[in-house]
C-alpha cells in the first residue's frame, strides 16, 4: 500500500515559526562557540574581541531587552550562563544609572571582569577610587575616569574596580554585559556601601 501525503499550503504563521526556529538554532550555535572560547580566555583583549564578535540578532535579543521607568535603575535579563561566563541584556531609560559597585564573582573568592558592549544608544562608564571610609562604614569614593561609549563600542571594568554605568543621553540605551567568572548574588549586608564625594 502506498500512502500519499496531502500537501497543504504554508501560512504566514508557519513561515514565521520556521524562521524563528532557524534563528534560534543559529543563536544557540553562536552561544555554544562563545562558551567554548570562554573556557580559554587568556586576556582582557581576548575577551573584548570575543564580545565584539558576538552579534546576536536584534529580533531574538528583543525578548531579553525591556525598560523600566524610574525609580528603577535599569532593566536586566540574563541571557546565557555557564560556570565560566555570564551574558545579560540591559535596558536603560534616559537618566538611569547604576549605583556604585564592584563585581564580586560567583565563588565569592574574588572579582569578575565585565565587558560591556553598546548595542544601541550612548552610555557612560565612570570609574572611581576609594579615598576613605565614613564613621558609618561607607566607602568614600571619587571619580577618576569617565568614558562615553556609542553603538558598537566596548567598556572594560577590571576586577575590583568601582564603577557606575548609565545613560546620560535623551534616548534609550541597550547594552550587552559579559562577566567572567559569573557574578555572585550578594545579600544587602554583604554588598559594600559607597558614597561619592567627588
Amino acid at each position: 500500500m502506498h500512502l500519499r501525503m496531502k500537501s497543504l499550503p504554508l501560512t504566514q504563521g508557519d513561515i514565521s515559526t520556521f524562521q524563528e526556529k532557524e534563528e534560534q538554532q543559529e543563536v544557540f550555535a553562536k552561544l555554544l562557540v562563545f562558551a567554548q572560547q570562554a573556557e580559554a580566555i587568556e586576556s582582557v583583549e581576548k575577551a573584548k574581541e570575543m564580545v565584539k564578535g558576538l552579534n546576536l540578532p536584534k529580533s531574538w535579543l528583543k525578548k531579553y531587552i525591556t525598560f523600566k521607568p524610574a525609580p528603577a535603575k535599569y532593566s536586566h535579563h540574563p541571557i546565557f550562563w555557564t560556570p565560566v561566563i555570564e551574558v545579560s541584556g540591559f535596558g536603560w531609560e534616559s537618566g538611569q544609572e547604576s549605583d556604585a559597585h564592584t563585581h564580586t564573582n560567583l565563588y565569592k573568592n574574588g572579582f569578575s571582569t565585565a565587558v560591556i558592549k553598546i548595542l544601541e544608544g550612548t552610555g557612560v562608564n565612570q570609574i572611581f577610587q576609594q579615598v576613605g571610609e565614613s564613621e558609618l562604614g561607607e566607602k568614600l569614593i571619587v571619580g577618576c575616569q569617565a568614558q562615553e561609549l556609542k553603538t558598537g563600542e566596548i567598556a572594560i571594568v577590571h576586577p575590583g574596580e568601582i564603577h557606575v554605568f548609565g545613560n546620560k543621553s535623551d534616548s534609550p540605551l541597550v547594552t550587552l554585559h559579559t562577566y567572567y567568572p559569573p557574578l555572585g548574588n550578594l545579600t544587602a549586608d554583604e554588598r559594600p556601601k559607597y558614597r561619592i564625594v567627588g
